[in-house]
């Protein structure tokens, strides 16, 4: 079995070159932006004497879906500045692989491992309490895995009702109290994804009455999958006032599909996530249709605090079992100061 030494850690973090930000997947439960003032911990002396001593190993679920490649970017910096080895893989979406991929990183002696959105939440569960046994701490990411050592969990029917609410409040200000959207919605296999599905559809229907609807919903997580959906969508209902999304990527998608069909004046979209392209998107909200998004973590607090989890598991230090972030409402009037807040260098 291997074991965890209980060398001290501390990390340095630079501030790195920005892919921005988004936090749990779409698939999750909590909340969180980051406060102006987080910090990763300072690169101590001892730190130093340490470099190299430390492995972190990241299977992610996808890494084409923006808000984990940009996450795991932070991560691999803060890594690097620090002096420690981490290894990111992805899973492209296949729960075997991604098995694969856990078994390799504890044969490998890699000291904690993070999963960054299960592929199958209720298929990786062994492999997690086999690792765990094994010695190695395992961080569960967007999903609460059973087994896992520590989570980072988002808020997600909160997250969903937010983002339906605010297509209601739309309808109701500017078209004249009624509205038909279509909500492009994560892949439903699992409690989370159902979580900030529910979420849209019971604002929708409780705040919206009669005449606001949700008249067309797919599932569809990235940016190219939202853009062959929402045209379709729109070709059968060419009456649309515009998306609910469960996603950035979906918002992204589904906002370009707008703008091809030069309707950005009266379509409106609304989202979750807060990766570069929603950002700089609602920097520039005269030219698009994204409305507002709830940032359900940017992707320096989620790298930031999956960093931190692993220090304290390094360190021998107790850890919390669950971690929650934080929903945040970003529209075009509070997107810059977000962007500051967070240090972030949208291009």
């Amino acid at each position: 079995m291997k074991k965890l030494k209980g060398m001290k850690l501390a990390a340095g973090v630079a501030a790195m070159a920005m892919m921005a930000t988004v936090g749990c997947s779409g698939e999750t439960s909590g909340e969180s932006s980051a406060p102006a003032d987080t910090v990763s911990p300072a690169q101590t002396e001892e730190t130093q004497n340490e470099k190299g001593s430390f492995s972190i190993g990241v299977t992610c679920k996808d890494l084409t879906i923006e808000a984990y490649a940009s996450i795991s970017k932070y991560l691999e910096g803060y890594s690097q500045e620090a002096g420690y080895s981490i290894t990111v893989v992805s899973a492209s979406n296949d729960p075997a692989k991604q098995v694969e991929q856990i078994e390799n990183f504890v044969t490998g002696g890699t000291d904690v491992i993070i999963v960054m959105d299960p592929c199958d939440v209720e298929g990786i569960s062994p492999s997690v309490k086999e690792a765990v046994e094994a010695g190695v701490p395992v961080i569960g990411y967007g999903y609460a895995i059973d087994g896992n050592s520590s989570e980072l969990i988002c808020a997600n029917y909160s997250i969903g009702y937010q983002s339906g609410e605010q297509a209601v409040k739309w309808a109701q200000e500017n078209n004249g109290g009624k509205g038909e959207f279509a909500l492009l919605h994560l892949t439903l296999s699992s409690e989370p994804c159902y979580d900030r599905y529910n979420g849209s559809k019971d604002a929708v229907s409780e705040l919206g009455g009669d005449d606001i609807t949700i008249v067309a919903e797919q599932a569809a997580q990235t940016i190219d999958e939202a853009l062959n959906v929402a045209e379709s969508i729109m070709e059968a209902h060419p009456e649309l006032d515009g998306f609910i999304c469960n996603s950035g990527g979906a918002g992204f998608g589904s906002n370009e599909a707008i703008k091809a069909e030069g309707k950005i004046d009266s379509m409106a979209v609304f989202c979750c996530d807060t990766t570069a392209d929603i950002l700089d998107t609602l920097r520039n909200e005269d030219n698009n249709a994204i409305r507002s998004t709830i940032c359900v973590g940017s992707d320096t607090f989620m790298a930031n605090k999956l960093f931190e989890i692993c220090q304290l598991i390094q360190k021998g230090e107790p850890y919390e079992a669950h971690y929650d972030a934080e929903t945040k409402l970003i529209t075009p009037e509070n997107v810059e100061q977000y962007i500051i807040d967070n240090n972030l260098q949208i291009n």
